[in-house]
């Protein structure tokens, strides 16, 4: 563009020569004033791009372009020529046009930088994150502005328009015009949106998975950020801009303490916007992530597959209510569905909506128009295998029912009966009765589930028949305290919301399978590891197992995302989708829902979880530390306490179109060998 362009309409006099020269005789200066103020100018632009949270790592981009330029200009015309080039006239204005576009458009407090006022500390500039948009605003239009004025100047008045379209110069000076400006528009421009919605059946995690997220991008500092400030040059650290939730404030701050949330009720159903700085090394921005926080029942828990069509009738219905226009209109962004049905949270349609359901049509408009998708699904609907190795963490309560005979069963209780003391699910001096882990007989009278040995009805678990409870084995089945419908049900539901969601428009649209409370399967996962770095033997299978063991450590006691590398993360990942998902999920319908999705993995997530208090609270292990200690302690004010979320780095790198540790090493050599070895032990186990 400078040679090509600028540089023959200088020499002939075009358009920028004769505004060039205006200016000059304007400010009554001379022709080389201008030139170094404009330089002075540009780089006090660049320079401020240094205090900008998001672009100080591209701040070279405008220098590099300006030097190019300048050098262009020198060799090809007289712009600096004659004179001397160091003059102390020159330097006055440079100076004048730096501090100019420094405190005037960037607005720096240099003054009360230089001479604070008393009381207050001496900061140049607040703490991260920090933003300047007018610096490259400033630059972007100019750059823009030169370009289009370059082009119309060359091709109408300096050059033969007709000659030069016959030989595809024209083509060729728009195709690198346009392509000039539309990086210095991705070098400049801050926002990405990404509407995200989260869906998956009650208690499922996805309250705690949206909190979890906002804390980790609040507190979490990575190892690339040189310190608290945020004044390395190369930083990735997320820093959050801003929420709409006041009650996911609350949640994180809870977390933060160590306190799991409560289930999602009619009164917590909201949208939920966090603006947060995303996690690139160079391409900052300001990403938006929006997502919509709901009951998980109102999906999926309200009754068998073929009664809870409310979903799928809700969609189709709102689907045949828009024209070919309107869907066209929509795919150019000039149709907003995503903040129309955010607008219209409760405005329902009779005729396909759910009166005593209004979520119903607000999930499903959202669900329709959303960029990315976090299909959230809970690990402990999967325990079959742990339960059956009997290798469940100690802190969750489960109940085991085997039968015994026509309407009779044993029925194995919780290890700890403080969970069914703190949720009022069983009277206390029923409880006591009982001590954990103890197996009860229970038969059914007139429809009622009651204990043999004593006149009472047993309240936990209700059910009808042991075909809706989770099978261990051929006669033993599992229930938990979620009081989810049978994930056999909600699965079948799940496949056909996937198989309505992608009919139409779904092109660009992103899924993520989550699976929360991962740690579950910990001490399952722990033991096969163990098994398998016994067995003595040559070769790369025990080789691999060798190094993943070297950094696992005992899962089973402190499981933490961030002790493992991405391969040992792929390992059990895949070791969750292999073990236990496709046990209870048909093998081949899951493969093809994965597939219907474009996806192949799974990210587990997951809270590390202490075992219950004496009061059979859960609680989170936070790491909180004081000042200048070296080991936790759970009654200070931690430092940072990030990372909460175990996983979480996983899903925010998903969400903002990073690679993943499932990019790099999803199907890899060294995934399958380490599985199939794995695999091998804990099967040889099992017989």
């Amino acid at each position: 563009m400078t040679a090509n362009i600028w540089v023959i309409n200088w020499q002939a006099g075009g358009f920028m020569f004769v505004v060039y020269h205006q200016l000059t005789r304007i400010f009554g200066g001379n022709p080389y004033q201008i030139f170094i103020f404009l330089i002075g100018m540009w780089i006090g632009l660049s320079t401020l791009w240094l205090l900008d949270t998001y672009k100080k790592s591209l701040f070279f981009v405008p220098l590099v372009f300006l030097s190019t330029v300048i050098l262009t200009l020198v060799k090809t015309t007289n712009v600096l020529q004659p004179g001397p080039v160091l003059r102390a006239d020159y330097l006055i204005v440079f100076v004048a046009a730096l501090i100019f576009s420094v405190s005037v458009i960037g607005q720096v407090p240099f003054i009360s930088w230089i001479r604070p006022p008393r009381g207050k500390q001496n900061h140049l500039m607040g703490p991260p994150p920090r933003s300047i948009p007018q610096s490259p605003y400033i630059i972007f239009v100019s750059v823009a502005v030169a370009v289009v004025l370059g082009l119309l100047d060359f091709h109408l008045f300096s050059g033969d328009f007709l000659q030069l379209s016959e030989n595809n110069d024209l083509a060729i000076n728009v195709l690198a015009g346009g392509t000039l400006i539309f990086c210095f528009y991705e070098t400049a421009e801050y926002r990405r949106s990404v509407r995200v919605l989260l869906l998956g059946p009650a208690r499922a995690g996805k309250t705690a998975v949206l909190a979890g997220l906002y804390n980790d991008i609040e507190y979490s500092k990575t190892e690339s950020s040189s310190s608290d400030s945020g004044y390395s040059l190369f930083d990735s650290t997320r820093y959050i801009e801003s929420t709409s939730s006041n009650r996911l404030k609350k949640i994180a701050r809870n977390l933060r303490n160590g306190k799991l949330p409560d289930r999602t009720d009619e009164e917590g159903t909201e949208y939920i916007e966090i603006e947060y700085v995303s996690g690139h090394q160079f391409f900052r921005k300001k990403t938006t992530v929006s997502g919509f926080d709901y009951r998980g029942e109102i999906l999926f828990d309200r009754g068998t597959e073929t009664e809870n069509l409310g979903f799928i009738n809700t969609l189709e219905g709102i689907r045949n209510e828009r024209t070919v226009v309107e869907r066209l209109l929509h795919r150019f962004g000039a149709i907003d569905y995503w903040n129309r049905a955010i607008e219209e949270q409760g405005n329902i349609d009779p005729r396909w909506a759910d009166k005593d359901h209004p979520e119903i049509e607000t999930v499903a408009k959202l669900a329709d128009t959303a960029d990315h998708l976090i299909l959230t699904l809970p690990i402990d609907d999967f325990l079959n295998r742990v339960i059956e190795r009997e290798n469940i963490r100690g802190y969750y309560p489960y109940f085991k029912i085997e039968k015994s005979g026509n309407d009779q069963f044993d029925l194995t209780l919780p290890n700890n009966l403080d969970i069914l003391r703190d949720k009022n699910a069983w009277e206390a001096d029923l409880l006591d009765e009982f001590t954990g882990s103890e197996t009860v007989n229970i038969n059914r009278q007139d429809g009622e589930l009651r204990f043999d040995d004593l006149d009472r009805p047993c309240p936990e678990p209700n059910f009808e028949s042991v075909e809706y409870l989770i099978p261990v084995d051929k006669d033993t089945t599992y229930s938990h305290m979620a009081n989810r419908t049978n994930p056999q049900i909600y699965t079948e539901q799940l496949e056909g919301f996937i198989d309505k969601l992608q009919e139409k428009g779904a092109a660009g649209r992103k899924f993520t399978w989550i699976f929360t409370m991962a740690d579950l399967v910990a001490k399952d996962f722990d033991e096969a590891v163990a098994s398998a770095t016994e067995i003595e033997e040559n070769g790369t299978e025990s080789k691999i197992i060798d190094e993943l063991e070297e950094n696992i450590g005992s899962v089973s006691t402190s499981f933490r995302k961030r002790q493992m590398n991405s391969v040992q993360y792929c390992l059990f990942a895949h070791w969750i989708k292999e073990m236990y998902i496709k046990t209870l999920w048909d093998e081949q319908d899951f493969e093809n829902v994965l597939t219907n999705t474009r996806e192949d993995s799974i990210f587990p997530v997951w809270f590390d979880i202490k075992e219950r208090s004496p009061e059979g609270e859960l609680r989170i292990r936070t790491d909180k530390k004081r000042k200048g200690q070296s080991e936790p302690n759970d009654n200070a004010r931690a430092e940072h306490r990030g990372d909460l979320l175990e996983g979480s780095d996983e899903i925010l790198n998903r969400i903002e179109g990073k690679n993943t540790a499932m990019t790099q090493f999803a199907g890899s050599e060294i995934v399958s060998n380490s599985y199939s070895k794995l695999y091998g032990t804990i099967t040889q186990s099992d017989s």
